[in-house]
């Protein structure tokens, strides 16, 4: 699947009644469910989860782990973010399950390790511009408030 393909059934992912009524061509309920599995799934050799190509047994966890951490740090972890960041994508929060979910859907659907590492390279600068989005809002936000303030105190007077 391509990436504008992609992009597009993660936005109707994000919408979807996930019901019988779904415009998508192919619907999308099986592989929703499939992905709520993966981000919930915490045991070390489920079926559905192992079914590991070549390319992906060269993946270690250790590399993996390491990816959902970077994902993690790289997103800033006030409330005023968190709540800017919902209002904006009306999805998750990008907490750890948020990533980890990032990350298996590059997993799952990259077809060699080098696609997967794009995948993921192009999921980091796609937060990394809406982690630049919100705090450009935020900082205008502020500015605002600051002003606001600002003519908002009283004059002091000097004395004579």
């Amino acid at each position: 699947m391509g990436c504008q393909k992609m992009k597009g059934f993660l936005n109707h992912m994000v919408s979807c009644p996930a019901d019988k009524k779904c415009s998508w061509p192919s619907g999308c309920s099986s592989l929703r469910k499939l992905m709520q599995h993966y981000s919930k799934c915490t045991k070390e050799y489920c079926p559905a989860c192992t079914q590991k190509t070549e390319w992906q047994m060269t993946v270690t966890e250790e590399e993996r782990s390491e990816i959902v951490d970077l994902l993690v740090n790289m997103v800033p972890s006030s409330a005023t973010f968190f709540t800017m960041w919902f209002l904006k994508s009306r999805s998750s929060f990008p907490n750890e399950s948020y990533m980890k979910v990032t990350e298996r859907f590059a997993y799952i659907t990259a077809k060699n390790r080098d696609e997967y590492f794009r995948l993921l390279a192009t999921h980091k600068l796609d937060i990394e511009m809406e982690i630049m989005e919100i705090e450009k809002e935020l900082k205008k936000r502020q500015n605002v408030q600051d002003v606001h303030s600002a003519s908002e105190e009283p004059d002091i007077l000097e004395p004579l």
